[in-house]
């Protein structure tokens, strides 16, 4: 007896809603929305973000419709070539076809209704996904590019991590030659990165500072 993809249990906790807000704001992506409202959450990412991958499987377990899964496709980017990409996809839930409506009726903002849900969970989450760590001389610097977003958003965004956090982060210019586009700049002894520590120590601990990798620090 074959079994519907809708989830049985159509509804998200706020942990697993905190995630979800964190990943579409990187690379995760709501599906376009089915006939019976549903929608999937898909996320990829490259074999190297596998411990990431496995991290968010077992966080949102109860959503997803099988472990990672890994596939090889053409390379976009070089004519020719193929790369591997490590897969989750979601069950069809109404509840996601709902946070599809309200975060893509326009892409470019962010609903602001979501901000209480950037908790330390969800800012782990977001720069394992999508964040980048450097370092300047001995200095170390966290780096988030979330293009996709205007420039109110993102500045609504770092006011409510300032004012929620006590942090020091702030939006950067940044030019590729052609474009400008806005970046948010994490100052490596930010209270951003000892709030994502404890899962970043497990997960990905080359994305933090040297100082914060295995210094204990307390669990969320």
């Amino acid at each position: 007896m074959s079994h519907s993809p809708l989830i049985h249990q159509d509804y998200l906790t706020d942990d697993e809603l905190s995630i979800i807000v964190a990943s579409l704001l990187g690379d995760g992506y709501l599906t376009p929305i089915t006939s019976a409202g549903t929608s999937y959450f898909r996320v990829h990412h490259a074999p190297k973000q596998q411990n990431y991958m496995d991290w968010l499987y077992h966080q949102l377990q109860r959503i997803w419709t099988s472990s990672p899964r890994t596939y090889t496709e053409k390379n976009p980017y070089k004519r020719g070539e193929f790369r591997k990409k490590i897969v989750l996809q979601s069950h069809a839930m109404r509840s996601l076809g709902i946070l599809r409506e309200e975060f893509y009726s326009n892409r470019t903002e962010f609903p602001t209704k979501y901000l209480p849900y950037l908790t330390p969970l969800a800012l782990a989450c977001w720069f394992m996904d999508d964040g980048v760590l450097g370092r300047s001389s001995n200095t170390y610097y966290g780096v988030i590019s979330s293009c996709a977003l205007n420039d109110n958003s993102l500045s609504i965004l770092v006011s409510f991590l300032q004012d929620q956090y006590n942090s020091r982060i702030h939006l950067t210019k940044q030019s590729n030659g052609t474009t400008v586009y806005s970046k948010i700049y994490i100052p490596g002894k930010d209270p951003f990165f000892s709030l994502i520590a404890p899962i970043l120590q497990t997960v990905m601990p080359n994305k933090l500072p040297l100082y914060l990798r295995s210094e204990p620090v307390r669990a969320l």
